[in-house]
């Protein structure tokens, strides 16, 4: 296998690994916002939870597009 398919595969591997932490983080801030709202209503540090989700599931959705951009070129 040549040094070039190999490289593009840990790199691949790595970006996949991120968008799991991603995801972690998200979920988790997800998880910790809505018991959050469910004992306190809308609140100034619910908002924040909101927004640090949103940012993390932003942030994975464009690593899931740089990983499929990668296996596709690949398949070209």
């Amino acid at each position: 296998m040549s040094p070039f398919f190999w490289k593009n595969s840990q790199s691949v591997e790595h970006m996949i690994e991120e968008y799991m932490a991603s995801l972690d983080k998200c979920m988790e801030a997800f998880s910790n916002g809505l018991k959050l709202y469910l004992l306190s209503g809308c609140q100034e540090k619910f908002k924040k939870l909101q927004r640090e989700t949103h940012r993390y599931e932003s942030r994975a959705d464009d690593i899931r597009r740089e990983i499929e951009l990668k296996l596709y070129g690949k398949a070209l």
